[in-house]
Formats: C-alpha cells, sequence, structure tokens
C-alpha cells in the first residue's frame, strides 16, 4: 500500500475513494477514474475499475473481514459525510491511510452511517491475491 491522497473535495464532489483504490492498487491517482459523482453508480464504476486487473470487490461485515488484506472502509467522515479510508488487520485492524490531507478517519459509532469494508479479491477464486504491506501483490 502506498498512501494516495485525494485532491477533490466536497460531498458528492470529492475523490477519497479513488484515493484509496489508487493507495491499495499502489498506482497514480489519476489512472483511477472517479468513483463519487453524486449520480449513485460509484460501486458499479469501482467494479468495472477493478475487472482491469481481474479483481472484484466483495463487501464484508467487520467480524469476518480477512487479516491479509488492505480493505477499502467508509463511513462518517469528520467534516459531515461519507468519506472512505484504507484499513489492515481484519475485524481488530484499523484505518492506516486517511487519504484527506487533514485526516481525522472515521466516525466508527455513528449509527446513521455504519461503517462497511470491501476487499479487492481476485475474479478466478482459484487464484488468491492478497495485497501485502511494503510488498505489492503476491499471489498465493
Amino acid at each position: 500500500m502506498i498512501p494516495v491522497y485525494q485532491t477533490l473535495f466536497g460531498e458528492g464532489r470529492g475523490n477519497c475513494g479513488s484515493a484509496v483504490v489508487a493507495s491499495i492498487l499502489e498506482i497514480p491517482l489519476r489512472e483511477v477514474p472517479l468513483l463519487h459523482g453524486g449520480d449513485g453508480t460509484w460501486f458499479q464504476k469501482l467494479w468495472a475499475f477493478l475487472g482491469k486487473y481481474d479483481l472484484q470487490p466483495e463487501v464484508y461485515a467487520r467480524q469476518v473481514l480477512p487479516v491479509d488484506a488492505y480493505a477499502y472502509v467508509s463511513g462518517m467522515g469528520p467534516r459531515g459525510w461519507r468519506h472512505a479510508c484504507v484499513w489492515w488487520g481484519g475485524p481488530e485492524g484499523k484505518i492506516v491511510h486517511d487519504p484527506h490531507p487533514a485526516g481525522g478517519g472515521l466516525d466508527a459509532n455513528n449509527p446513521e452511517v455504519p461503517l462497511w469494508w470491501c476487499v479487492f479479491e481476485p475474479k478466478d477464486p482459484q487464484e488468491k491475491v492478497m495485497i501485502l504491506p511494503d510488498q505489492g501483490s503476491a499471489v498465493a
């Protein structure tokens, strides 16, 4: 994971999600499409983009989150709207990168905007890809 910071800001206009994807995949932000644009199609855009890498997004509940992969985590941010960060460490893990320059993470206790996690997994279930800290992608 290489930290990438968002360059667009504001509710429905920010690119924190794109920065999280770029961070996890270790690619430049300019290579990731703007996922959030207020049109409600961000997950479809994410799915289509990850397909170029033979990956697909898998949403997990915290209690079954894999411990050996970075995750896209989303919830209520400190500026009053949904935000995304990079998570590591499974159910007992933590945010390891906030793409907003001011930081602030996520509000894990907001009952109206609960946290959810998404791991980028291979399309082929026979091939397990783990994105490991400081080692890039490894095929197991």
